[in-house]
């Protein structure tokens, strides 16, 4: 493979890439908590454009280096705030998440949605207890308050108050699927005291802007096009002088 098609083989995975993210963007637009996808492409074609004339000349004519392979992380942002008015709903105004339990241990999550489960603890709607600072969170059938700190509160008795962390850099979690983060391995993010506010009765949507999302979906598809076309014109050119040189 000749460093042009390499070079054009990477931009082909690469659109790929962020229509993917894309796609699974606009499919969440309207799931509550969710965090859109954000990958590197944008930084590495800007790149890309600086210096490719140069390396081009600098090489007689070749492309001597392409850009990396993407990769995806969440943009973090916080979503805009609906009231509902549901006391199992909850938001975090702040960049902190929620503990929950999980078979594979601690996890983290703005999902505010919960219930009390079979074992009358308060959990996720899907299924993971959510940890206040003693542990798992009892509640009998009778209504309770989540005070703008945390603490959980049911007939006149607090009872705990929730487990919650922020991150110097939320980016760096690993994402478990169904609103749920990691901590990765090493302690290279670590969690720290949340400072935000809880909001009981309160969703927060989702990040996703489907007019961005749109137009991004145009640009990426156009370059797509593009680099396509190119790749052709260029394997038909070297097909044409391969032909020509074997009738020499």
């Amino acid at each position: 493979m000749t460093d042009v098609t390499a070079a054009l083989s990477v931009a082909l995975n690469n659109d790929l890439q962020e229509l993917r993210a894309i796609s699974q963007n606009l499919a969440n637009v309207s799931t509550n908590g969710y965090k859109r996808e954000v990958t590197y492409v944008t930084a590495f074609q800007r790149v890309l454009d600086e210096t490719a004339l140069d390396q081009s000349v600098a090489g007689g004519g070749r492309i001597e280096g392409t850009a990396p392979e993407l990769g995806v992380v969440r943009d973090m942002q916080q979503g805009a705030f609906k009231y509902s008015g549901n006391a199992f709903e909850l938001a975090l105004q702040g960049g902190g998440f929620l503990s929950v339990d999980t078979a594979e241990g601690t996890r983290y999550t703005r999902k505010g949605e919960m219930k009390i489960d079979e074992q009358g603890r308060l959990a996720l709607v899907s299924g993971q207890p959510v940890l206040g600072e003693g542990g798992e969170i009892f509640l009998r059938n009778s209504p309770f308050t989540i005070g703008s700190d945390g603490i959980v509160t049911q007939d006149g008795v607090a009872l705990d108050r929730l487990s919650l962390s922020a991150f110097r850099d939320a980016r760096l979690l690993n994402y478990q699927g169904e609103g749920l983060y990691a901590a990765p391995a090493g302690g290279a993010v670590s969690p720290e005291p949340f400072t935000g506010k809880v909001m009981q009765g309160f969703v927060e949507t989702s990040n996703v802007k489907s007019a961005d999302e749109m137009i991004r979906l145009v640009e990426i598809t156009r370059h797509f096009e593009t680099s396509h076309k190119v790749m052709s014109g260029y394997d038909g050119m070297l097909d044409k002088a391969i032909n020509v040189l074997g009738d020499l």
